[in-house]
């Protein structure tokens, strides 16, 4: 582990997963994968109106919708490393998502992921 930052910790992890562990991580994740798209919603009304394409989301990417050993086990690592929860469902998270910029030109616009809770 390589600390990049002070403050905030900001630290690199080598090996995190071994080579094993990251091609069925790979295989099961280029399964996947789709355009990515960002989320349309009503402000007005605070509804979610779907999905659409957009210029700013260059990448592909799919979610991890059933689990799997390797999934679960990189999963716990997470949890050890990071001390939050990343296995047990709780409202308002999303299931674990693989993204994969291919490209020449792929980029990432910041944006905010935002959900109305009642």
């Amino acid at each position: 582990m390589e600390k990049l930052h002070a403050d905030p910790d900001v630290v690199q992890v080598y090996d995190f997963l071994n080579p094993n562990e990251m091609k069925e991580l790979k295989a099961k994740a280029r399964t996947l994968m789709t355009r990515s798209a960002v989320a349309v919603s009503n402000k007005a009304q605070k509804t979610f109106q779907g999905n659409t394409l957009s210029s700013g989301r260059t990448s592909s990417s799919g979610f991890f919708r059933n689990t799997f050993p390797v999934l679960e086990n990189f999963q716990h690592k997470v949890e050890m490393f990071t001390g939050l929860s990343a296995t047990h469902k709780v409202e308002l998270t999303e299931d674990p998502q693989a993204v994969a910029y291919t490209s020449l030109g792929s980029h990432y616009v910041s944006h905010n992921d935002r959900v109305s809770v009642k």
